[in-house]
């Protein structure tokens, strides 16, 4: 069976979902990256108390404790905006046109495993070589390791549904 498809922009939107689901599944809803989380905003809520301890105690610095904490906000914000600017132009800039992503696809699923060619690889790929497979609405996710998947979009597989699915049975445990 063969399939033909080019990813799209929102088809790396919806692995990097699906990366970020995967991990909160296995890190729990109280792990080490919650807990980090949570004693940051609680030092956060400190400086707010102190800052305002301050003004109340030393009036006669209170336009000046104003501008800090005002500082204090905008570099907040201009960092948390930096974060956010900077994935968007990763996503953005990251995929080429014609890159191995967003290129067309040619995928060739046989007994020994996948022949995928885009406009810059050719890759041939055993099953064994699948750790997991995983989908959403849009797409099959044949992942290698914990963040690199094979990405094949359920429009492109079409008829050949079952056929694909008896091969994914191979994969962990299949989807």
């Amino acid at each position: 069976m063969e399939f033909h498809f080019t990813l799209t922009r929102d088809d790396l939107l919806r692995f990097q979902k699906l990366i970020a689901q995967r991990l909160r599944r296995k890190t729990g809803p109280f792990s080490k990256v919650f807990a980090a989380g949570v004693v940051g905003w609680m030092f956060v809520g400190f400086v707010i108390a102190s800052f305002f301890q301050l003004r109340e105690r030393h009036p006669g610095v209170g336009f000046d404790l104003t501008m800090l904490g005002l500082c204090a906000v905008l570099a907040a914000l201009a960092l948390v905006a930096a974060f956010a600017l900077k994935a968007s132009v990763l996503r953005r800039d990251i995929l080429w046109p014609d890159g191995a992503f967003l290129s067309p696809h040619t995928v060739r699923v046989t007994e020994a495993g996948l022949r995928i060619e885009t406009a810059r690889s050719r890759a041939e790929l055993d099953w064994a070589l699948f750790r997991e497979a995983d989908q959403d609405a849009h797409n099959h996710y044949l992942f290698v390791d914990g963040m690199q998947a094979i990405i094949i979009p359920k429009a492109a597989v079409g008829a050949h549904a079952d056929g694909f699915a008896r091969h994914l049975q191979r994969i962990g445990r299949g989807t």
